[in-house]
């Protein structure tokens, strides 16, 4: 890769920190709590630690492979590792996941949206709005979606401290009995919510650009650390309220859960909720556009990431549309996630022992 390209795009460890963080927690935090208590129940917060800690050895896969090639993208050592045709494959792999992704994604946002805020607007000028927003972030290239992720970061964390009234009304007897899920049903949660925790992958993609590159494993592991600490506590959070049966009737406890939270001068929490909601998924989406605008890039050896951006927006919004109802929008969140985490668990791992087996390194 350039060198001028590297420069133009260079993000610090901090940076990298805040888009580990902002591209994890997105449209998913809303309808965690329903779905990983659906199997392990009370014992749902150890489904968590579990499923974070599973993503922390992913990721030290990942930064082993990308600092085996510190100065190329999974792109471009794809084709050093694989071959050109192999390599190729694999990439545009990469692409369309990031591109699905951004569209499953942009449809659980919409539907949230149609559901709490703008329940008459036709789901095609939302749809619209937000991509052609989100195109012209991703046009002004990483340095400045980081930027983004760290003023939103100190912006919306202190929202997470509305929800800490609830923990006076939860009930301990929801925790209990301690590991009466079993131990299967606990890993099989796991596995679940380790579809919560898919975007530490755009690693692959951008470590070229971080500055302190020996740094950048502790900096991503610190990264999915507050988004296990995060999940933990609105999993906790809903349980303790709700009880495991209750939540199974609630699409979006996280949302519900503001419902019931009355702090004075605040009105409605929830309405409050939804607005940093918005911008917390927003970045969700941008960074996926990215990854998949940018991959398309260096697979095309194009100039400008612009053009395979606006390429792109169509098929997005296209695929946005199709799922019908919310049913259908959970079942494609369901496999495109299985297939993102079958993708990066495997991949990375399989690149790593095929390039070290063949000696192959990249330029330092």
């Amino acid at each position: 890769m350039r060198i001028d390209e590297i420069k133009k795009y260079q993000i610090s460890n901090r940076q990298l920190f805040f888009i580990i963080i902002n591209i994890c927690v997105g449209t998913g935090i809303l309808s965690l709590p329903r779905t990983i208590s659906k199997v392990s129940r009370q014992d749902s917060w150890l489904s968590i630690i579990i499923g974070g800690f599973l993503w922390m050895i992913a990721i030290f896969i990942m930064y082993k492979l990308a600092k085996r090639f510190p100065n190329d993208t999974i792109i471009q050592y794809n084709d050093k590792i694989l071959g050109s045709y192999l390599g190729k494959i694999l990439s545009l792999i990469f692409i369309i996941y990031g591109v699905l992704t951004t569209a499953i994604i942009t449809r659980l946002f919409i539907t949230v949206l149609t559901t709490f805020v703008l329940p008459k607007t036709p789901i095609w000028i939302t749809t619209a709005i937000l991509l052609l927003t989100s195109y012209n972030l991703v046009s002004h290239g990483l340095k400045t979606l980081a930027r983004l992720y760290e003023f939103l970061f100190f912006i919306l964390s202190p929202a997470f401290l509305l929800i800490l009234p609830i923990f006076t009304r939860a009930e301990l007897l929801n925790f209990q009995p301690f590991l009466g899920t079993g131990f299967m049903n606990i890993i099989e949660g796991s596995y679940i919510t380790m579809f919560s925790y898919i975007g530490p992958e755009i690693i692959l993609l951008i470590f070229p650009f971080i500055k302190e590159k020996n740094k950048a494993l502790k900096s991503s592991t610190l990264g999915l650390g507050v988004v296990t600490l995060t999940y933990l506590f609105i999993v906790t959070a809903s349980i303790g309220f709700y009880g495991v049966e209750t939540l199974q009737f609630i699409s979006w406890p996280t949302i519900n859960l503001l419902k019931a939270v009355r702090i004075p001068f605040f009105g409605r929490l929830e309405f409050v909720f939804m607005f940093i909601w918005i911008a917390i998924a927003f970045t969700t989406i941008s960074s996926y556009f990215f990854m998949s605008s940018y991959g398309l890039t260096q697979l095309l050896h194009w100039e400008d990431q612009r053009y395979a951006a606006f390429i792109l927006l169509p098929f997005i919004a296209e695929v946005a549309i199709i799922p019908k109802n919310i049913l259908q929008v959970f079942d494609y969140t369901s496999l495109i996630a299985t297939i993102g985490v079958l993708l990066f668990f495997t991949t990375p791992l399989l690149l790593l022992i095929i390039a070290k087996l063949r000696g192959i390194k990249g330029e330092r």
